[in-house]
């Protein structure tokens, strides 16, 4: 204990005497990294050239890529330690005592191993992205001829998901909860005559066809007798602007109908349809006469 008190630390005092020198290599080294990996601004020639000619540290930059990598990422250490033992991840089983989301990892691992093992990201050593991973379990591009009349810049955002959904048959009306335990009325919020399903919702309900007929009267359009996707379909315009103001206004009608529904679903209040599209109708005209302004610019 004495001799650590007499210790002169000169080890300490070099270090602290050192390190102001040390510091500016550090921030000179740091400064390189971020222009660089962080913020993009200067070339890779230039970079290099900073690494030759000694302006910034090699081996401090490698430790800083390996971390913002997380090569050495702690839970993954865990899970070597814990879990794996050893032993690779295709070999390993999760058991009754291992945690929700290591046994849930152990299901999309086994989903993805063929693509893993039997694809380009072990053959050819590439690091494996979320965006090729997708394209592989979903390696068709279909596109469905809806698309291009819901997802238009003069649909508002909301219009087109709403309609989105309603093309994938996915609102989530009263016959559909059922198939999730909803043991409540399945009689139609707007009418109170037939099940509601979307079938019925658009637009074979009396509440959601007067909505459609205002709609129709305001654009001078006629309705044919089929439903809203045969309606898009088979309706010919006399120009490309002229066919997307219609597309937004029949997305904007499946929003306002839906809204209806929930409003009076929650509170028990059903507005008339003219109030509706009477609110409608100046939201979708700035909306269009804004996105032709801005193509005619």
């Amino acid at each position: 204990m004495r001799e650590a008190q007499l210790d002169s630390h000169d080890g300490k005092r070099k270090c602290e005497t050192l390190w102001p020198i040390f510091k500016i290599a550090h921030q000179k080294s740091r400064y390189i990294y971020d222009l660089y990996y962080r913020r993009n601004e200067i070339s890779k020639e230039l970079y290099e050239f900073c690494l030759d000619q000694g302006y910034a540290d090699r081996n401090l930059i490698a430790k800083w890529k390996k971390l913002a990598n997380k090569k050495d990422h702690l839970w993954v250490k865990w899970v070597n330690v814990v879990y794996l033992r050893g032993h690779t991840w295709s070999r390993c089983c999760p058991t009754s005592s291992s945690t929700w989301a290591w046994r849930r990892l152990c299901k999309v691992e086994d989903k993805m191993l063929d693509g893993f093992c039997g694809n380009w990201w072990l053959n050819e050593g590439n690091d494996y992205t979320v965006s090729q991973g997708y394209q592989w379990l979903c390696p068709t591009d279909e596109v469905v001829p809806w698309y291009p009349k819901i997802w238009t810049r003069m649909c508002l955002p909301k219009h087109s998901f709403i309609s989105w959904l309603y093309m994938h048959m996915r609102l989530q009306t009263r016959e559909r909860m059922c198939k999730f335990g909803y043991a409540g009325d399945i009689c139609c919020c707007l009418c109170a005559d037939s099940v509601e399903n979307i079938r019925h919702l658009f637009f074979v309900c009396p509440y959601s066809a007067i909505c459609l007929q205002l709609i129709a009267g305001n654009l001078k359009m006629s309705i044919p007798d089929t439903g809203t996707w045969e309606l898009w379909d088979q309706t010919r315009f006399p120009s490309l602007l002229h066919k997307q103001v219609i597309m937004a206004a029949l997305c904007a009608l499946i929003y306002q109908v839906w809204k209806a529904r929930n409003h009076s679903l929650h509170n028990g209040v059903l507005i008339r349809p003219e109030i509706w599209v009477k609110s409608l109708i100046p939201e979708l005209v700035f909306r269009c006469k804004n996105m032709a302004t801005d193509r005619s610019s």
